[in-house]
Formats: C-alpha cells, structure tokens, sequence
C-alpha cells in the first residue's frame, strides 16, 4: 500500500514540475509531496456516504434492480476513500520520519 502511495505522489511531483514552473519556489521534495498530499486529501469528501439512508430513500426492490448496484457503488466508493485518506496519512507520517518508508 505504501509503494502504490509513493508512486502516486511522484507521479503528481513529476506532473507538477513539467508546468510553467510558477510553482512553489524554494521548497523541498518532501515539503513539495506533503503539499500535494494535503491538496488530494482536501478534495476527498469529508464524510462517508450514509449506506442506511441510501436503502431507505431507494430500496432494493425487483422493479428497481438499480437500486442494488447504487448501494454497491457507495459501499465501493467509501472504502476506496478510506483506502486513500490512509494511504495519505501514511505517506505524510513517512516523510516525518514517523514510521517507517518501505517498498
């Protein structure tokens, strides 16, 4: 999981510095990745979707079979923002010397 959180924020590095270069100036490759952690990590919702008042305003019903695959998909997508939310803290704890940074 570490890896995957590492390739992603060089990538974001790498697809930042090939701009205009009106970026930060002066800052770190550490401070530059906690950067860009903070950003992704602000544009994550702030909250979970709530499954139980998804079911109650569409139930799963046999005429309704969309219903089942929205509940799915909310369910997916909360764990992938989990997922990514840990991953951030993760990553910004690593660069701190917090935990450790491993492959």
């Amino acid at each position: 999981m570490i890896g995957i959180t590492n390739e992603m924020l060089a990538m974001a590095l790498v697809l930042q510095s090939t701009g205009s270069g009106g970026g930060a100036g002066g800052e770190t490759e550490e401070e530059a990745i906690a950067r860009i952690a903070n950003g992704i990590f602000d544009m994550l919702p702030k909250d979970e979707f709530n499954i139980e008042e998804a079911a109650k305003k569409h139930p799963i019903t046999y005429h309704d079979s969309m219903n089942t695959v929205l509940q799915q998909e909310l369910l997916r997508y909360n764990k992938l923002t989990m997922m990514i939310k840990s991953s951030l803290r993760t990553g910004k704890m690593a660069i701190k010397g917090e935990v450790p940074l491993t492959p």
